[in-house]
């Protein structure tokens, strides 16, 4: 049975009844009472590779957060027809489309009324805008991408997409005013800009500025403005069932007659609801309100007939979608079969419960189909996001002359300072507060200069670097900077600026690139680590015991296990590390278990180091840790078995790492190769470039390094590779639907065999032709290195294999 995060883990929210009262509410910080109508937003768990829930009162959850429509919400279905008419009439005045100027309404009836509704329902929408002076430099504009300078004015419209977005109730998304106005029919601005909430408290020319870049624009439904057209709501289809709204309410109110009544009959107890599941031949759910909900779908509608795909009767009802399967195809792949109306048996009781139970046994259970509004969870059609590396998504017009240079500035007072700062800051440039070799230049006066240290001078003159006066920056518009530098000098020294500025130029782009595709997610530090190999394995540097212990060794088995997990159904990426560590200690023994877990080549997850004084304690944790994550029992891991929704264990092999020594020593052996061939075969077979080419194949040489992964494991993945690619072309290029699920296995499997970094995107589907041949050759690479390894190093040794 999957869990009931596993359950939402295509919803953005979620909603029910608290289960207790130790939740508290994320927007008023009051607790939830138990029993009350409390509603979530799923967010990426910083703990462990998977979603948590934040969980709001009713009320408070609609000030942050903004759902499209109801099949957005896991759960919905599964409330009272009351709170379902609550959330649905939330959900319509904020999603009611873009800020548009509505007529006052007039009169009264229900035309007024509904004008009236619109008119709130905009300026509920106004308020995710803002226009301000920008109270620092940090903000990026989101068109163009370039700086935002302080105390310049800015517009922003919160976006509640993004999971830092869900988990803050929205971040607001900055733009220059002209960036803005290219944006305003993605943004679904279409007001006057006078009517941007912050608009007052802006200087006379600053408003008539943002009132001449935002007029009002009357929107009619085939308009279309610079950029792309409005997002628009989540599709419902209005189907038979659907129209039929008496009918609904009907189902809820039976729903929850026969919930309740099996919650006063059962008391809430576990083995009573457990029994009537297992009875139905249901899987059985976690927690009491679950069981209640799955029961209370039997007793209403009957009991769903097994899946046709994969034979499984674990069908789950899901709002807006239907009953899928959670079955698993095989072990790496789930079911998911969606059927709208199963065909179904009456709900039976089993004779003690009959028997006890009159309440229940006298219910006629007939098998009827559950009425729903098709809706599925929707998916982002405006996101401001953009792609790692992507280009902007549009110019400015503004002119950036001093673009990715550095500048100090020295001798002046504060106040001139900060305004030469600003300037600089708007032509593109940065104001550093130390010099340094690439600096493009010094900002000052001959007074100034008299003032500066003999250090600092010695130093700008050494290097090369010119200080220039104040009135440079106004050159700066036009011409080439380097000359104007050069030019307006008022040292005697001076170098050609150009190499100076290249420098800086090349590392601010290389900042802005990993500053675009970072998040709170993105792992920082350094990439490599060390590892000292003893016995056939190294203890992980993570446990903090490197130079105390060592990986406990029993005969052929070594206690330390890696396990990988790949799922694209479950957007899952794990790993999951065991080592049993024995202290080097020989006279007092003590053992630790060491265990860390998470996303692959992310900060998410975690790791905790236990000790132990007896080794048995310790081999019993570490076996029940291994089955629980595995499926499988220590003792035969040797005939690991890949069991569904489980880990897989993954072939680690350490090597030699001797062969760095020996080839440092080539020159002094005894091969009967000539010194050419030698140096020609290391030049050809560097171990450096080849392990370079592994990380331009984004491969994770981070949490599972992939130089560590046994040859015998990449050849499997080489082989699931060989056959993927046999099928696709079979097909000519495009897989039938019913060949789908041999698509998501193959790539589950491959990604678990060779871990690869995802980040926190969802790992991508082998299904382009292209991808595999890459794929591939990064494999075949590695093996090929491997086996040239094992060359150098017996050439090494005085071994000659061309001779």
């Amino acid at each position: 049975m999957p869990s009931d995060d596993e359950d939402v883990l295509d919803y953005p929210y979620k909603a029910e009844y608290a289960k207790s009262g130790r939740a508290s509410c994320r927007g008023c910080k009051s607790t939830i009472e138990k029993g009350t109508l409390r509603m979530a937003v799923m967010v990426k768990s910083p703990m462990f590779d998977g979603k948590m829930a934040y969980w709001y009162h009713y009320m408070c959850f609609f000030a942050k957060q903004k759902p499209k429509s109801i099949g957005d919400i896991a759960h919905y279905a599964d409330l009272r027809w009351e709170d379902q008419q609550k959330i649905e009439k939330k959900i319509a005045e904020i999603s009611s489309g873009p800020a548009v100027d509505e007529k006052p309404a007039k009169g009264k009836g229900k035309k007024a009324a509904t004008k009236r509704g619109k008119q709130t329902a905009a300026t509920n929408e106004l308020k995710d805008f803002l226009v301000e002076y920008a109270k620092s430099s940090r903000a990026t504009c989101k068109g163009c991408d370039e700086k935002i300078v302080k105390e310049e004015v800015r517009i922003s419209k919160k976006e509640y997409e993004s999971n830092e977005a869900k988990r803050f109730g929205g971040i607001p998304q900055w733009h220059h005013p002209e960036c803005f106005t290219k944006l305003r029919a993605e943004l679904a601005f279409f007001v006057s800009g006078d009517q941007l909430p912050g608009f007052d408290t802006l200087k006379d020319d600053d408003k008539n500025m943002i009132k001449k870049l935002l007029p009002k624009i009357d929107v009619k439904k085939e308009d279309t403005v610079d950029g792309e057209a409005p997002a628009k709501k989540a599709k419902v289809e209005k189907t038979e069932a659907t129209v039929d709204e008496a009918a609904l309410k009907k189902q809820s109110q039976l729903l929850f007659k026969n919930r309740d009544l099996l919650k006063m009959v059962s008391e809430e107890k576990k083995r009573f609801l457990q029994d009537l599941l297992e009875f139905n031949n249901q899987q059985i759910p976690t927690g009491v309100d679950r069981m209640l909900d799955r029961l209370a779908d039997l007793m209403s509608f009957g009991v769903p007939a097994a899946c046709t795909k994969c034979k499984s009767t674990n069908l789950l009802f899901k709002t807006g979608i239907g009953y899928v399967c959670h079955g698993d195809l095989t072990e790496w792949v789930k079911c998911q079969e969606i059927y709208e109306k199963p065909k179904r048996t009456a709900f039976k009781l089993p004779k003690e419960i009959k028997k006890n139970c009159p309440e229940l046994a006298k219910i006629k259970y007939k098998p009827a189909d559950r009425l729903f509004v098709k809706c599925a969870p929707s998916t982002s059609t405006s996101s401001t996001k953009q792609e790692n590396g992507s280009q902007p998504k549009v110019q400015s017009g503004r002119s950036y002359p001093l673009k990715g240079m550095e500048f100090m500035i020295s001798g002046l007072p504060k106040e001139k300072t900060s305004s030469l700062k600003r300037e600089v800051e708007k032509l593109g440039g940065k104001i550093v507060p130390k010099v340094h070799e690439n600096l493009a230049a010094v900002i000052s006066t001959e007074g100034g200069l008299d003032k500066m240290s003999e250090d600092r001078k010695s130093f700008l003159e050494t290097e090369g670097i010119q200080v220039v006066p104040v009135e440079f920056i106004e050159k700066c518009a036009k011409g080439d900077i380097c000359d104007h530098i050069m030019e307006s000098s008022i040292v005697s020294w001076g170098k050609n600026p150009k190499k100076r500025i290249e420098k800086t130029l090349d590392q601010h782009t290389k900042s802005q690139a990993l500053k675009s595709g970072k998040s709170m997610y993105s792992k920082s530090g350094s990439s490599k680590v060390k590892l000292k190999v003893q016995g056939g394995t190294a203890v992980d540097p993570d446990s903090g015991l490197v130079d105390e212990a060592h990986v406990y060794k029993k005969g052929d088995d070594i206690y330390s296990v890696v396990l990988g997990l790949t799922d694209v159904q479950r957007d899952k990426n794990s790993f999951y590390k065991l080592q049993i560590l024995e202290s080097n200690d020989t006279k007092k023994k003590k053992y630790w278990l060491f265990r860390s877990w998470g996303r692959i080549g992310t900060p998410i997850g975690g790791d905790k180091v236990d000790s132990y004084s007896r080794l048995d304690e310790a081999i019993s944790t570490f076996c029940r840790l291994f089955e629980e994550k595995s499926g499988n029992i220590w003792e035969l891991h040797k005939h690991f078995e890949k069991v569904p929704g489980k880990m897989y264990i993954l072939d680690m092999d350490y090597g030699d790492h001797k062969q760095g020594n020996e080839l440092s020593s080539l020159n002094a052996n005894d091969s009967k190769l000539s010194k050419p061939v030698q140096e020609l075969l290391l030049m050809l077979f560097d171990m450096n470039l080849m392990k370079k080419a592994m990380v331009e194949f984004e491969l994770d040489l981070e949490k599972m390094p992939l130089g560590k992964i046994s040859k015998s494991q990449i050849l499997k993945a080489y082989s699931v590779l060989s056959k993927l690619q046999g099928l696709i072309e079979k097909n000519d290029g495009e897989l039938k639907v019913n060949q789908k699920p041999f698509l998501i296995e193959a790539t589950n499997q491959f990604y678990t065999l060779v871990p690869h970094f995802f980040g926190t995107d969802k790992p991508t589907l082998l299904d382009d032709i292209e991808i595999i041949k890459a794929q591939k050759c990064s494999e075949w690479q590695v093996v090929s290195f491997e086996s040239m390894e094992l060359m150098i190093s017996g050439l090494a040794k005085g071994k000659d294999f061309l001779s």
